[in-house]
């Protein structure tokens, strides 16, 4: 049986994830209606949680939340689902395995390096050769001395 206090802070936990839509409150309700009809405990409700947030950057849905659980768990209302996201199941819990998900998922998607608009060499001298001819003003600047804005 899910306590109360859990329930509330499995919703809140959800709930800060990046793009949980806040001003829906029919989702919090669903959540609060849906998390102890999956979950049969508050142990497997505060491994979900700690699951879903650590393999989504951002808030996943129901169906992904339930497709989680299913993976270890069997669930309570017996509603088994598969994942949207990870197509070959969701991932192993294994060192190994949360390694290649933290660096890929759970990451940002790259960093930002001034300048760059790929990491493959190659392919950005062809970028900047494609663009060298092309000169934009940047926004905010002034019209040249002698020019003037067409009306």
């Amino acid at each position: 049986m899910i306590t109360e206090g859990a329930l509330l802070k499995a919703v809140g936990k959800l709930m800060s994830m990046p793009y949980y839509p806040v001003s829906e409150t029919l989702v919090k309700i669903s959540l609060i209606d849906e998390l102890p009809e999956i979950a049969g405990n508050d142990e497997q409700l505060a491994w979900l949680i700690r699951r879903v947030t650590s393999l989504y950057a951002y808030w996943p849905g129901l169906s992904e939340i339930r497709a989680v659980y299913c993976s270890k768990f069997k669930p309570r209302d017996g509603i088994e689902v598969h994942s949207g996201v990870f197509l070959d199941g969701v991932p192993s819990e294994s060192k190994a395995r949360n390694r290649e998900i933290d660096a890929g998922l759970n990451k940002p998607r790259r960093q930002v390096t001034e300048g760059l608009v790929t990491r493959d060499l190659e392919f950005q001298k062809q970028i900047e050769s494609a663009g060298a001819h092309k000169l934009l003003r940047p926004v905010g600047k002034q019209m040249p001395p002698g020019r003037s804005r067409r009306p």
